[in-house]
């Protein structure tokens, strides 16, 4: 079961050499919840669209296949995939990224997709190619949950073969559990990577900590990108990619009662973004 806490952590001020403040101390509502990556899954509505009109499903038909959120073309949110009975095992739900029709970003993953053949270790591959991005990378993890990052540059898909390659290196996609892919990393080996953009916002990451666990962390104070990654170092990560945050950041859990909590992006006028994929905590 996933570990949730909902912190107020310090971002303490930073000083460059010159001794201009880049940033001043700072207290962030942080939500953050911690799993292993055999308790981590993905919903996509485009990647079931497609498995179902492989299996020959079209028209009406195909309509009359697709339930809850994936009837909807744009997705749903966090609290939309805890009501459906397809997902009663989920305990949390985030808002994961925008993986549209056309294929990009790219988010490629080999058994989060249990719900089309329950038991079987079903690939999915999204969009076979990595163009959309020119920078950032990809955080992978493999069968036996060992986290690693390949940046852009040093990531190729060889489609024909099914192989994931670094460089020269190539391995069957079959042997990782999960790969996504974002255009802002966070933290690399353990220390914070070098992000200058100076815009705030609210933010979400997919994050594989030191001790092996993997974790979705959310803060509802807009920070700048640096100061999101600091935090997670502190967090004790190792790897993390950044999500979609702002309007899409959303996070919710099935409380032991049954009950479904909001846990951050929701207000008293305002519901998140709906989303075409989500990441999923399974219990």
């Amino acid at each position: 079961m996933g570990k949730v806490q909902l912190t107020t952590m310090e971002i303490p001020a930073r000083v460059d050499a010159a001794g201009h403040v880049l940033w001043p101390a700072e207290r962030a509502h942080v939500v953050s919840v911690t799993t292993t990556i055999d308790k981590l899954a993905v919903v996509d509505i485009n990647a079931k669209r497609a498995y179902l009109k492989e299996k020959g499903f079209t028209g009406a038909e195909l309509q009359g296949k697709l339930n809850g959120i994936f009837a909807n073309p744009l997705g749903g949110s966090a609290d939309e995939v805890l009501a459906m009975a397809d997902f009663a095992s989920a305990q949390v739900v985030a808002g994961g990224m925008y993986f549209g029709e056309g294929g990009s970003p790219v988010a490629r993953w080999t058994d989060a997709f249990l719900f089309f053949k329950p038991g079987a270790q079903q690939g999915r591959v999204i969009a076979p190619t990595n163009d959309h991005y020119t920078s950032g990378g990809y955080l992978m993890f493999d069968m036996a949950g060992h986290a690693s990052l390949i940046r852009k540059n040093d990531f190729k898909y060889e489609a024909s073969s099914h192989q994931v390659c670094q460089q020269a290196q190539c391995t069957s996609i079959e042997d990782y559990r999960l790969i996504v892919q974002s255009n802002v990393i966070l933290v690399a080996d353990g220390k914070e990577d070098k992000n200058p953009d100076p815009r705030e916002a609210t933010r979400s990451a997919l994050v594989a900590n030191i001790d092996g666990s993997v974790s979705i962390v959310a803060t509802g104070t807009p920070i700048t990108l640096a100061q999101f990654g600091d935090l997670l170092v502190k967090m004790g990560a190792l790897h993390a990619v950044n999500l979609d945050g702002g309007p899409s950041l959303q996070m919710a859990q099935r409380k032991a009662d049954g009950t479904i909590e909001k846990l951050i992006g929701w207000s008293a006028n305002k519901s998140p973004n709906k989303m075409p994929s989500l990441f999923i905590v399974n219990q």
